[in-house]
């Protein structure tokens, strides 16, 4: 009977250890379990992170596009305004030289007016004397 209590107070070590060996592996297969849902979470959240760079690259891409496409248009728009002020320039000049042919013309009408005025005043003196 010594070996008998003897026995069971190794069997009753023996159980204790394998009870906290299972209470252990319980604990790590539930650590695994959060671990590996974790795991699935950050891939779901790698995907979608992937995705939205995806798209933000898709968007910086047309962005590009149309920002290079804007650059081209005020180039051209640039070119326009350039070869525009360079005619209202030319006008410009066209329209001085213009006033300066009307002040010339118009000191001239006014020279001959003038002249006019005296062969008239002349013509009359001398009728005046004829008479």
């Amino acid at each position: 009977t010594a070996l008998s209590s003897g026995i069971n107070a190794e069997y009753g070590g023996v159980n204790d250890s394998l009870l906290k060996e299972k209470k252990k592996s319980k604990s790590y297969l539930a650590k695994l379990a959060d671990t590996d849902a974790d795991l699935s979470t950050n891939r779901a959240n790698e995907t979608l992170l992937r995705n939205k760079l995806a798209d933000v690259e898709l968007t910086k891409d047309s962005k590009s596009q149309e920002v290079a496409s804007l650059r081209k248009d005020k180039n051209l728009l640039l070119d326009q305004v350039i070869d525009l002020q360079s005619k209202l320039d030319l006008k410009n000049s066209e329209v001085s030289s213009l006033l300066v042919e009307i002040d010339y013309l118009k000191s001239k009408v006014s020279e001959l007016a003038s002249e006019a005025g005296r062969s008239n005043w002349m013509g009359r003196n001398e009728e005046r004397i004829d008479i």
